[in-house]
């Protein structure tokens, strides 16, 4: 589990001064009404319960994004 939580949050990391990208994603992976992924959607199995790993990632960068604002402002 903690390999994965590394790897989230270098991807996060990466995309977290792309505020575009990370918005779009928190705009598109929210929950149905049947708390599944509105955006993980395919044709052979179920989209995942939400939070989706993508909305995990996209949560996780604007995280980062706004913590890096806040250390910039004091520096």
């Amino acid at each position: 589990m903690h390999e994965q939580s590394t790897v989230l949050a270098r991807a996060a990391g990466v995309i977290a001064n792309s505020p575009g990208l990370w918005s779009r994603l928190l705009t598109d992976h929210v929950a149905g009404h049947d708390g599944r992924c509105r955006a993980c959607l395919s044709q052979v199995r179920l989209a995942p319960l939400w939070p989706c790993r993508i909305a995990v990632l996209a949560s996780t960068a604007r995280a980062a994004h706004e913590r890096d604002k806040i250390t910039n402002l004091g520096a």
